[in-house]
């Protein structure tokens, strides 16, 4: 029964103040979506797919063993973000981007427990993401090549933009999702203190709701006096 009259209370404050409710939460969801199309800058990705293979130096052949590949990987992560390979590639660039600010942009991932791994590259310019993609794939593979003496790294698919050519940051639609249901549960929340500290009733109806009376009809109100003028009136 209780959670039948709570249920009841929720119903009337939302009844009461669905207007202030659905405008707070409009409002602060489109302007959220506002910024986020106008204010922050978007963030693109390119990513390199290559192959991590130990070969024979003297063969040049697969030597077949991946586990030692797959080790290779976490050297190969070094090597790439290396002051050796980012200083050749910003010089590539012809210095128009430092050797560190390639460090925050540049990333190395692993797939899963394979001998794949991706070299991706965050930037504001989408075609500029690709073409460092390619410069550190192309500085890193010639580095190799002097380090290991052969080549265990090939490349399996060149840069392409990520998701779709689609920015990566800010995810709008999620962000436009969570602060909509960030500042609804805020602004019900407010709505529900409002109406714990406001004692009084605004009006008849309320008292009704409030003491869950059942009103059948009304009985208009009549003066008194005017009711004793007519009655005089009848009897003389």
């Amino acid at each position: 029964m209780e959670e039948i009259i709570q249920f009841k209370y929720i119903l009337l404050v939302l009844k009461k103040r669905w207007k202030l409710v659905s405008l707070t939460t409009i409002l602060f969801t489109f302007c959220t979506a506002l910024y986020c199309i106008f204010f922050i800058t978007p963030i693109y990705e390119a990513e390199t797919e290559l192959l991590a293979s130990e070969t024979d130096p003297v063969t040049g052949q697969f030597a077949g063993d991946i586990e030692t590949s797959i080790l290779l990987i976490d050297t190969y992560q070094i090597i790439i973000k290396s002051p050796a390979i980012l200083d050749k590639v910003a010089k590539k660039l012809g210095n128009q981007t430092t050797r560190s600010e390639l460090s925050e942009k540049v990333d190395v991932k692993k797939i899963n427990h394979s001998q794949v791994f991706t070299i991706a590259v965050q930037d504001t310019d989408p075609n500029r993401a690709a073409l460092i993609a390619n410069l550190v794939t192309e500085t890193f593979l010639e580095e190799t090549e002097i380090i290991f003496g052969n080549k265990n790294v090939k490349i399996l698919t060149p840069a392409s933009i990520s998701n779709h050519g689609e920015p990566i940051k800010p995810n709008i639609k999620l962000i436009t999702l969570i602060t909509f249901f960030l500042v609804l549960l805020l602004v019900l929340t407010f709505a529900f203190i409002i109406e714990v500290l406001n004692v009084k009733f605004q009006n008849i109806n309320e008292v009704y709701e409030d003491m869950n009376i059942k009103v059948i009809g009304h009985i208009s109100h009549f003066d008194a006096f005017i009711i004793n003028e007519k009655d005089k009136e009848g009897e003389s």
